[in-house]
């Protein structure tokens, strides 16, 4: 059996490190099988950017020992991360802004750039980098979660409220770090999406709501060990420049005819709910970097099951039917609110009307009282 290299590399004095099993030359002659001369895609892996701008011509680098492969030259990351980061509405000297500027977020925003190149745009055409960059995204993602901004010292003492010492740091932090890797997976999903965007310009109008939703699919796997269908895309951010195709295409003109309940149509789906169980454990994420480095404390985290109801069409429709009664309602909200508003402003006219009356019969009565007092005088 041939032993697995090892990348690493030192970022802020943390070493991490991950095996990654480097191809031979005979499987990489074949997985290199019926494309160009060599000469010419080595040019192509060294300079990381697709030759036309597009998608479909993009070849993923071959620096098997490198700690991580770098992004193409045209997309600038920092841009990525601070759209990413105004997504979740985190300021510039946020805990979250922090943390994403880690070398280790670059190193797996990276890597799942030239995977998700090779699985969703490239599939079964590079079967090996596909698992070599799995492995080193799981080396940096472990090493991410035991950073010191996470852990930290247990018992390193924190000012309460009254200025004294508390020993619940630790557990400050382990509730910031739940915080934070709710949310981990879709940041991530959200930044590939958005180094998509700037690496293959010709290929833009590819990427749609369902190459978002794809991404969501597999990263939510990939961290969390399941697919969680639930997790949505609307936050993400659209400040992308001149063409505006994060928002899912061309803008739809929005229809200002008022809806109703003829509108809303009797689901017709009958298929049944599935429901499946998962056998949760570690994510794959951290399973593979624990088998990589035959860990015997692993099999001390008991598997335990859990059932899921699978996201179907049915809960479309579902969501889709109460959202438009929530329109619905929304509109009868603002008709009685307009209404309220204009039967003010007619009572406020006849209350102003009738205060004018009443003071013209006040003013014509004295006079008249007045006249009838005069003649009287007058005899």
């Amino acid at each position: 059996e041939q032993d697995m290299p090892v990348t690493s590399t030192n970022i802020e004095g943390k070493l991490y490190m991950g095996e990654v099993n480097i191809p031979n030359e005979e499987d990489q002659e074949d997985e290199d099988n019926g494309r160009d001369e060599e000469s010419e895609e080595e040019s192509k892996y060294n300079s990381n950017i697709s030759p036309d701008y597009s998608v479909e011509s993009a070849i993923p680098p071959h620096d098997f020992e490198s700690p991580y492969s770098k992004l193409p030259k045209n997309v600038p990351l920092p841009r990525v991360k601070k759209n990413v980061r105004d997504s979740y509405g985190f300021g510039e000297k946020s805990k979250f802004a922090k943390l994403f500027e880690l070398e280790h977020i670059d190193a797996i925003i990276s890597d799942s750039f030239w995977y998700v190149i090779c699985r969703v745009f490239k599939p079964n055409e590079y079967i090996q980098h596909e698992e070599l960059f799995l492995d080193r995204i799981a080396a940096n993602y472990v090493s991410f979660t035991l950073h010191e901004e996470f852990i930290g010292d247990s018992t390193e003492p924190s000012k309460n409220k009254k200025g004294k010492n508390s020993s619940n740091n630790f557990y400050k932090k382990l509730n910031m770090k739940d915080a934070f890797f709710n949310c981990f997976y879709n940041a991530i999903a959200q930044s590939i999406f958005c180094c998509l965007f700037f690496a293959y310009p010709k290929s833009r109008s590819k990427l749609s709501d369902d190459i978002k939703r794809q991404l969501l699919d597999i990263f939510s796997e990939l961290f969390t060990g399941t697919q969680i269908k639930s997790a949505s895309f609307d936050h993400w951010s659209n400040d992308i420049g001149a063409s505006n195709v994060l928002s899912g295409g061309q803008n739809k003109k929005k229809d200002d005819k008022p809806l109703s309940l003829a509108d809303v149509k009797r689901s017709k789906n009958t298929a049944k709910t599935k429901r499946d169980i998962v056998h949760m454990k570690y994510s794959p994420l951290v399973e593979r970097y624990l088998k990589a480095h035959k860990y015997e404390t692993m099999n001390n985290v008991r598997e335990w099951k859990m059932l899921l109801t699978e996201r179907t069409a049915i809960q479309k429709e579902m969501e889709e039917k109460f959202a438009k009664y929530q329109i619905i309602a929304q509109q009868a909200v603002d008709e009685k609110d307009a209404l309220e508003i204009e039967y003010k402003e007619f009572t406020d006219e006849v209350n102003k009307t009738k205060a004018k009356h009443e003071a013209e019969a006040k003013r014509h009565i004295e006079m008249l009282k007045r006249k009838g007092k005069e003649l009287i005088e007058n005899g």
